[in-house]
């Protein structure tokens, strides 16, 4: 009797162990997918600020050359901090 409870409780302890395992594989996975849809994300946001930004430098060069003007461009990056 006592070798059967043993056995059973071997058997719990192995598939505790194996459902941990488990359970830490799928964590991993859906933050590596949050870390992928994150990154897609910011490369929109990055491609998207591109986009703008040669949009406002031919607007400043085609009112440039409406006035007979000379552009200066000056550009600040500012990094958001979390």
């Amino acid at each position: 009797m006592g070798d059967s409870l043993k056995d059973v409780q071997n058997q719990l302890e192995s598939q505790r162990v194996e459902f941990e395992s488990r359970l830490q594989a799928i964590a991993e996975s859906n933050e590596a997918e949050d870390l992928k849809a994150e990154k897609e994300q910011m490369e929109h946001q990055l491609k998207l600020v591109q986009t703008h930004m040669k949009l406002l430098v031919k607007e400043a060069n085609v009112v440039s050359k409406e006035l007979g003007k000379d552009v200066l461009y000056n550009f600040a990056i500012a990094a958001a901090v979390p």
